[in-house]
């Protein structure tokens, strides 16, 4: 007696792991199927923020209008940082200055590609880089914005720095 009563949970345990076996899902070990799921989450993820559209700093370069106010395009770039704003000096802008990260050399380069405009003043912005992958690209944009004398926008140059 003692032997059938040890073999029938073998009997009755043969069924269950072929069943088990049959249907693949229950047997699948705990280490492949934890891999199996951060995969999956790793590649909707990274769809997903592919599908989401341009980030902050490409509409700030799509919403700017030759002819906009400084308020409207202070509206604009809501989120980004003033790093300067610089006034034209009495000799005119100097291609050799360096300070307020460039700006003098910023506008006389506008002014050259521009040759029917005078700009009055230079606002620089630090614009941060929104990618769709999140530190996959380091860097930050600086976008230079000329003003006339009536403060109406003239137009921009966009700097990346890495």
């Amino acid at each position: 007696m003692d032997q059938t009563n040890e073999s029938i949970p073998l009997r009755r345990g043969v069924p269950i792991l072929e069943k088990m076996k049959q249907y693949r899902v229950l047997v699948v070990k705990p280490r492949y199927a934890l891999m199996r799921i951060a995969s999956l989450i790793l590649a909707v993820g990274l769809l997903g923020g592919c599908a989401t559209g341009p980030g902050y700093d490409e509409q700030v370069r799509h919403s700017y209008r030759n002819g906009m106010t400084r308020d409207e395009a202070h509206a604009v770039l809501a989120y980004a940082s003033l790093l300067g704003s610089v006034s034209r000096p009495p000799a005119g802008w100097s291609a050799t200055d360096d300070s307020n990260h460039q700006a003098s050399r910023a506008a006389v380069r506008f002014e050259r590609e521009h040759p029917d405009t005078m700009v009055r003043s230079c606002e620089v912005y630090w614009v941060g880089r929104h990618t769709s992958v999140p530190l996959a690209v380091g860097g930050v944009w600086w976008d230079y914005l000329f003003f006339d004398s009536q403060d109406r926008l003239l137009g921009y140059h966009r700097r990346f720095l890495d």
